[in-house]
């Protein structure tokens, strides 16, 4: 009887050291084959992927008091597209989804193809080699898509394991980092027979006083893989208008988010929008009850002696500001700080196709995707 309660208390102390060691150590790539739902139907001759890679590292705690979230927290989410019918315009935009997803590095490491390992053994082990072994069958075309999702999954890995040094060179006891976060996320926004488009947002709270977030677009002509400017798509002598346009969605998405911190304990998304902020508040009003405890604090805008919320109108639309496509509109998207004040946020506010139409240049996709899903407004 006594060896059997030894037994079972060795069982529950291995048990229990192996939960502790998963909590100090977490880190999973996963690929999902399936692009995640979209709000637009994807072309038949585009394929996506999406890969979520996170990394939680709980360093050992040096200060005598615990400290909130003390650690490593990482999570690259990063779509990219993996068939299309122009095998050139493809690898353009595999490589432009690298760059600004990722980094600059990511895109010129990029294979051009994948080949047969070389079968000197003088000769250093490819990624492919590592992978699939020595003597694996060269790949074909209906292997290289894989190929490819295992050469990105391989690079996030290194990628995570970089992050991971560089909070460990920072974090002693001496000088214990109470936070490092880090975010990556590559998500395509809008997709037709003739655009795509990526939006890139970058998190980095590493142990600053404090972290920044930086939102940019990317659209894309799916025949040459152009990148469009803004000056390829709106009118040159609109901006006046786009930012009158602009400003009223601006002040309330400013007066949601107040009501929100307010009055509710909801939590929601960094890159939330104004119409999610009135969906997660009108449904808060509903049911009079958060579906989930606010996980962070979330800062207001400050109010000027007259109870406005200052902003810079001069940067609400620039040659710099980001747009994007949505089903619906035109959305503009800003950076932390960019308008002004870091309480601010990165606001999205839509405008209407019906609204932006009579500012947009005639003859270009968005013109002519505008034109359909929106009312001709005579000038």
């Amino acid at each position: 009887m006594s060896t059997m309660k030894n037994l079972t208390y060795i069982t529950m102390v291995a048990a229990a050291a192996l939960v502790l060691a998963s909590c100090e150590d977490k880190n999973r790539v996963d690929v999902k084959k399936d692009a995640a739902a979209l709000p637009f139907t994807l072309p038949a001759s585009m394929k996506l992927e999406t890969i979520v890679a996170n990394d939680f590292v709980k360093h050992r705690n040096y200060a005598a008091q615990a400290m909130k979230r003390q650690g490593l927290t990482c999570t690259v989410k990063f779509t990219y597209p993996t068939e299309y019918s122009d095998i050139d315009v493809l690898r353009t935009l595999q490589r432009k989804f690298l760059a600004y997803g990722l980094s600059e590095e990511a895109a010129a490491a990029l294979p051009d193809h994948f080949t047969a390992p070389a079968e000197a053994s003088d000769v250093k082990p490819t990624l492919w080699q590592r992978l699939f072994g020595k003597k694996a069958a060269a790949p074909t075309i209906a292997t290289t898509n894989s190929l490819l999702s295992d050469w990105i999954k391989e690079y996030i890995r290194g990628l995570l394991a970089e992050w991971n040094k560089e909070f460990q060179a920072i974090n002693s006891k001496d000088n214990p980092v109470e936070s490092w976060l880090r975010e990556r996320h590559a998500d395509v926004l809008f997709a037709n027979d003739a655009l795509l488009q990526l939006r890139v947002w970058h998190l980095d709270n590493t142990g600053a006083e404090q972290g920044s977030t930086t939102v940019s677009v990317h659209l894309f002509d799916l025949a040459t893989a152009k990148e469009f400017s803004q000056a390829d798509i709106f009118n040159a002598d609109s901006a006046e208008k786009i930012r009158d346009l602009v400003i009223p969605g601006l002040l309330e998405y400013w007066n949601v988010v107040r009501e929100l911190v307010t009055d509710t304990k909801a939590t929601w998304e960094r890159t939330a929008s104004l119409q999610e902020l009135q969906t997660i508040l009108k449904d808060y009003k509903k049911h009079k009850t958060a579906k989930a405890p606010r996980t962070r604090e979330i800062p207001l805008p400050e109010l000027d002696a007259e109870g406005n919320v200052p902003f810079n109108k001069d940067a609400v639309w620039t040659p710099s500001t980001s747009f994007a496509i949505a089903p619906e509109g035109i959305v503009v998207l800003y950076s932390e700080g960019e308008l002004g004040s870091r309480t601010l946020g990165s606001p999205e506010i839509t405008i209407p196709f019906a609204a932006i139409l009579p500012h947009l240049r005639e003859g270009t996709p968005v013109h002519d995707l505008a034109k359909t899903r929106g009312v001709v407004i005579s000038h």
